[in-house]
């Protein structure tokens, strides 16, 4: 059975990212070289899954470990496919999907407004998300994620190459979500902190 990840004042939540990251890191390279077109988006996945996995809250013992990863993994792989062949017009997911962790939430159905309130809470920490975003990120988060405009689209109305296009939605989409796990931006913040002294160790043992 897994637990929740220790608090922020137990120092045993670093040095267990750390051991995730540092047992994982590698395999999950490989796993994701023989899917992405090339390294460097093999590399932003395998963070983007140890991101998932930080924001899932679970502290799983290594034998469960692989098999949640892959999990993650494929899912990341899948997104990444959507986004480099998704529909005509659009070439990252749409806003809407990207919202799916705070949609598949209890959307006030029925009656319950214990259910109602607390998906209201999470919209309004979605909400909040945006409003914290980096103002370049936010306009290209929203011209593209809301407005509609394609990545090439936004870039050439921003001034930017596409690529920044790119890294400014997917910073933004993986912020707002995992944000709408948290009550703050302190509380993300420290998240943030693990995380990084996660990959930081990690990599030092590799």
């Amino acid at each position: 059975m897994s637990a929740r990840v220790p608090g922020a004042d137990d120092d045993a939540a670093p040095s267990l990212l750390a051991r995730v990251y540092a047992r994982w890191h590698q395999p999950l390279r490989r796993l994701l070289g023989r899917q992405m077109r090339n390294r460097e988006d093999a590399e932003d996945a395998v963070q983007e899954v140890f991101v998932r996995y930080a924001a899932s809250g679970k502290a799983l013992p290594p034998e469960e470990q692989e098999p949640y990863l892959r999990v993650i993994a494929r899912h990341v792989s899948h997104d990444a496919w959507r986004r480099s062949a998704g529909a005509p017009g659009r070439e990252s997911v749409s806003l809407d999907e990207h919202m799916e962790l705070a949609q598949q939430l209890p959307a006030g159905e029925g009656s319950d407004p214990l259910q109602a309130a607390h998906h209201r809470e999470r919209l309004g920490r979605l909400e909040q998300a945006m409003a914290e975003l980096p103002e370049r990120r936010r306009e290209a988060f929203v011209l593209h994620s809301i407005d509609g405009l394609t990545q090439t689209e936004v870039a050439q109305r921003m001034g930017i190459s596409r690529r920044m296009v790119h890294n400014h939605v997917t910073l933004a989409m993986a912020y707002c979500e995992l944000r709408v796990q948290y009550g703050s931006a302190e509380d993300m913040r420290l998240m943030q902190g693990l995380l990084a002294q996660a990959a930081t160790d990690g990599e030092g043992r590799e």
